[in-house]
């Protein structure tokens, strides 16, 4: 009975034993499901490209005031377009990393449809100074701050319950990431030949603090002389009464971009500043790489881009800036300097052409270097030059000495974005029947005769 009892100890004592040394097949392990963790791909950098170095390395042939001079030194073939080099922003080493977005390319934007272009678009487009503002936001002028999501959704809501936009276009409310521009469209569409790229978390809302005080103060201060504002689909209510009471005396609208986008409150707004007594005009945000420059005067010309010497009525606007969407290139679309002067120069000639009214220009002094080569050809046009800051313009992009019109404020006093003009309300409509500020006795301008090649210049009195 004894040696029975030993036994099954033994045997108990056993089991465990043998159970540990099952083959390495039948071991249990927890792991992770198979397939490699998504990684998102960079496009493969080239040298930045300073402005100093593409600035012209020979002097332009003195020009007729107002006209467009020859471009041959500027516009030689260049073997690939510019990288532009990141702005810079004074920022605090401790300010959050803003993801860079995953991006997929569309090969050949000049290619896209109309509706694929509409898809890149969405409701509401580009507005005038995106690229700056996101700078201030984000430190990336192809990457929204939250700031720019919420005031996207809210305004596509409004429009598409008004009957003035197309739902399927919409901002998706439930992907709160940064997904080739962070609206739709912004990644290339399916049909363009690209996949679809990765989403990136949209990170919190970078205002970095060395620029906080300034950017808060300009949301109530104003520099010294005739303000004004300019507005988009962005704004959906603008109360221009208000607008007037707080001081603007004129205002600019926009029109469209590129040749498949018309603002839907474009009439609503240009004649509601009119109707409390602003001054008005339009503006076209150009993308340049997706048809000719001609193309694209044509297109907002026909759609709202006029001009008339009516002394109410602005000069034509050409938005030229950063590129805000990152499936059709980079800052400077993917062009290089020569081809983004010859691409400006079309459109301005063509806009002389249907209104007989050179357009504006409105840019940043960063983005006109990197991306023109710091071209001295428009200097016959008025400039409109933004700036975000209560001290100036600072320096002014080459062949200006000055500036007509400085967007100073993103944030206020007045809905869309504050503008500054120095002068008076009688030298702004001076200014608008063809004449330039009326406080330099000096200045010429150019009167364009419908139907005429040729351009008269006209001294300014």
């Amino acid at each position: 009975m004894l040696a029975g009892l030993l036994c099954v100890a033994l045997a108990a004592t056993a089991a465990p034993a043998s159970a540990s040394q099952l083959p390495p097949e039948h071991s249990v392990t927890e792991t992770s499901p198979a397939g490699p963790a998504p990684t998102i791909q960079e496009p493969a950098e080239s040298a930045p490209v300073s402005p100093e170095s593409q600035e012209p390395q020979q002097s332009e042939p003195a020009q007729t005031p107002g006209q467009l001079p020859d471009l041959a030194p500027e516009t030689a073939p260049e073997s690939a377009a510019p990288t532009p080099a990141a702005p810079e922003v004074n920022a605090p080493s401790s300010s959050p990393a803003v993801p860079e977005p995953a991006e997929s390319e569309v090969a050949d934007p000049s290619a896209l449809t109309e509706e694929e272009l509409a898809e890149i678009i969405g409701i509401l487009g580009a507005k005038m100074g995106q690229g700056l503002e996101r700078l201030e936001e984000t430190r990336d002028p192809q990457s929204p701050g939250g700031g720019e999501i919420a005031e996207r959704l809210d305004a596509e809501d409004k429009l598409i319950i008004s009957g003035l936009a197309d739902p399927e276009l919409a901002t998706d409310p439930s992907a709160a990431t940064v997904t080739g521009g962070g609206f739709p469209g912004a990644a290339a569409p399916s049909s363009a030949g690209a996949a679809a790229p990765a989403s990136v978390p949209l990170a919190a809302p970078a205002l970095h603090t060395a620029d906080a005080p300034s950017v808060s103060l300009a949301a109530t201060w104003q520099p010294s002389g005739l303000q004004g504002m300019d507005v988009s689909s962005h704004q959906t209510a603008v109360n221009w009464n208000r607008a007037w009471n707080q001081g603007a005396r004129f205002a600019y609208v926009k029109a469209t971009e590129a040749t498949s986008y018309k603002n839907p409150l474009f009439s609503s707004q240009y004649n509601g500043s009119s109707s409390v007594g602003m001054l008005r005009g339009a503006y076209h945000f150009a993308i340049p790489n997706v048809s000719s420059g001609a193309a694209q005067a044509n297109y907002f010309v026909n759609n709202g881009g006029g001009w008339s010497a009516d002394g109410n009525t602005l000069p034509p606007l050409l938005d030229i800036e950063y590129n805000p969407y990152p499936s059709l290139g980079n800052t400077c679309y993917n062009m290089s300097a020569g081809q983004m002067v010859s691409w400006i120069r079309d459109f301005s000639q063509t806009v002389s052409a249907r209104t007989g009214r050179l357009p504006m220009i409105y840019t940043t002094t960063d983005w006109w270097r990197t991306c023109t080569g710091n071209s001295s050809a428009f200097a016959a046009q008025p400039l409109h030059i933004a700036a975000y800051n209560t001290t100036g313009p600072g320096a002014l992009p080459n062949g200006w000495s000055r500036y007509t019109l400085w967007q100073y404020s993103s944030t206020g006093p007045f809905e869309g974005d504050s503008n500054v003009y120095q002068g008076s309300v009688d030298q702004l409509r001076s200014f608008a029947r063809h004449r330039w500020d009326a406080r330099d006795s000096s200045t010429t301008v150019v009167i364009l005769r419908r139907g005429s090649s040729t351009e008269t210049p006209a001294t300014s009195t």
